[in-house]
This record gives structure tokens, sequence and C-alpha cells, in this order.
């Protein structure tokens, strides 16, 4: 399916790449072993491979760099056959072009990259959840009940969201009693914190460690603002049906029916580059 002894050759071609080589199967652990003993005799401090989906290798090939000395994160993987060679089994030519520029671009993306380190840290354990509907204050109480500080935000004045319209149900339900029950224990709960006409204008941090700014109007036409530090972020702002069907442009409706056809011999090869910095 892949033109593998083109894309080989063209890597090599690319500007500060030291050795370019094709291994069959490079999960194997006799490929693996290979791109193993390629990286101590170039002396290779930075590897791309083009094979399967990262989401399943990227842990196999970051071991093995690991294990010769290079740091796992300076491993880039790229997905030649789920990408290239599966979708586009009809266009052979577009399907290598295509596996060219991802290739070019997992270079020239990973050669400014730096080692990363992991460090334990402690993560923030409040919550922040953002929308007082129904979901939004099952939610902070799930959260709150675990023992868990949670800062609820809701846009406008009162908690309930759509539940505020809403006076009777089919199965005879009382919902104006749900809205109360689910209000007052939020309200009352010691480890939620509520914010009424409010809205989040800022949110940065990475896994663990977020940071919000939250702007709250006040009755006298000012605004407020406050920064919660949290370690979790749910959205529960609901949602609208769409009224423009599915599809692009398109009204109709259609049930998809996926097959599978066994790979061929070709597309089951793997390419394997390795790139180092001048």
């Amino acid at each position: 399916m892949l033109d593998l002894e083109a894309l080989t050759a063209a890597a090599r071609a690319f500007p500060d790449v030291t050795h370019a080589e094709r291994l069959d199967f490079a999960c194997f652990p006799d490929a693996l072993q290979r791109m193993k003993d390629a990286i101590t005799a170039h002396g290779l401090t930075r590897v791309v491979v083009g094979a399967c989906s990262g989401r399943t290798h990227d842990a196999l090939f970051q071991r093995a760099v690991r294990e010769v000395g290079l740091n796992p994160y300076l491993l880039e993987t790229v997905n030649l056959r789920e990408q290239c060679a599966w979708v586009h089994k009809d266009q052979p030519q577009m399907a290598t072009q295509k596996a060219h520029e991802l290739i070019r671009r997992a270079v020239g993306r990973l050669l400014p990259a730096q080692a990363i380190h992991r460090s334990k840290r402690i993560p923030v354990s409040d919550a922040l959840v953002i929308g007082g509907g129904v979901s939004g204050m099952t939610a902070a109480l799930t959260i709150a009940d675990s023992g868990h500080d949670v800062h609820l935000v809701e846009k406008r004045d009162v908690l309930g969201g759509n539940l505020l319209h809403i006076y009777y149900v089919a199965e005879g339900n009382n919902p104006r009693q749900l809205l109360r029950d689910l209000v007052n224990r939020v309200r009352s709960h010691e480890r939620i914190h509520v914010y009424t006409r409010t809205q989040v204008v800022g949110h940065t941090g990475h896994v663990g460690d977020f940071r919000s700014t939250l702007h709250t109007a006040n009755p006298d036409g000012s605004v407020s603002e406050t920064h919660v530090s949290h370690g979790a972020t749910l959205v529960a702002i609901g949602g609208r049906e769409t009224r423009n069907g599915y599809g692009l442009g398109s009204t109709r409706t259609s049930s998809p029916r996926a097959t599978w056809k066994r790979p061929s011999s070709t597309t089951r090869k793997s390419w394997t580059g390795y790139s180092a910095s001048s």
C-alpha cells in the first residue's frame, strides 16, 4: 500500500536526520533490539517511528528508547497504518504523500523538543462545576459528599437551569419539589461555594492544577473578579436539540454500516526512522 522504500529514502534527506531504516513489524522484540542498537551505534538523540497507532504502541517504543538512555519524551510516533494505509487504500500515491508529510512534520516537531522528566505533585482537590442546573447541582453534591470542595458557577440569578420551567412530568413526579430539594441541599452544603450571576472568563493550568477567573455581576452594575484553583473541571451547561439534521448540509439521516477487511502484508509493514539534531 505505502511505498516504504521511498519514504525511508525521503526521510534520510530531511534536515538533521542522521539515520533512517525500514523495519518490518517494528513492535516485535527483534525489531526493537535493532532500534536500540541503531540509537547506540549512531548516537541518536531523538527518534521518529512511523508504524501503528501511538495510542497502543507509544509505551512500547518509549520503554525501548529509555532502556538505552534516551529520554522517552524525545520520541515521536507517526500513525501510518490507520491514518494513511487503511483510510486511503484506494489512493496509494496520495497515501504515501500524506505519510511523507506526517513524517516530515514529526521530525520538525521533534528537533526543538526538550527532555521531560516526571515529578510527583499533589493535585488540587477542589473541583469547578460550570452550570447550576440539575446536572451541575447533582455533580456538585456528589463531589462535595466525597469530601472535596466545589465551586459551582451559574450565570443566572438562581440555580435550577431548565428545571425552572418544568412543572409537570409524565411519570407523575413533582419537579418543583425536586428543584427545591436540590437547591436547598446545595445551598446548605458546607463544601459547596455557589457563584450566581457569574461567568468563567479565564481558564489556565494543567491536569490536577487549574486556575480559573470568575466575573460576577453585582446588583449595582459593578463586576467582581474571583480566582479559584481546582484540580477538575465539569461543564454542565446543557444544550439544545439541533434543527439542522445530521451530516454536512443534509437533513437526511442514515445508519452507517461498518466493514472490516484484513490488512494486506504490505500494510502491516512498518517504517522506522531515527533523527538526531546536528
